[in-house]
């Protein structure tokens, strides 16, 4: 493995352990509903990292997916 993919994966690691360990402080916190609604967006972090470093063009349809998904969440969170 490179020297580059070994350093990338030692930083995602370390990223996926500090969500985690973030994620179980916020349920501890009695903060349950509003820590499962922001986990359950996760698969948007993807897509906007992809928009922002990859370039990525988005359909209207996704972007209102991600709009109403984001909506929906500062709704529940209030």
């Amino acid at each position: 493995m490179s020297r580059r993919a070994t350093w990338a994966a030692l930083v995602a690691g370390g990223v996926g352990t500090v969500a985690t360990v973030l994620y179980w402080a916020a349920v501890a916190e009695g903060l349950l509903t509003t820590t499962t609604v922001l986990a359950s967006l996760y698969p948007a972090v993807p897509v906007l990292l992809a928009v922002v470093l990859l370039r990525e063009r988005l359909s209207a349809g996704q972007v209102s997916g991600l709009v109403v998904a984001g909506a929906a969440a500062v709704l529940i969170a209030v």
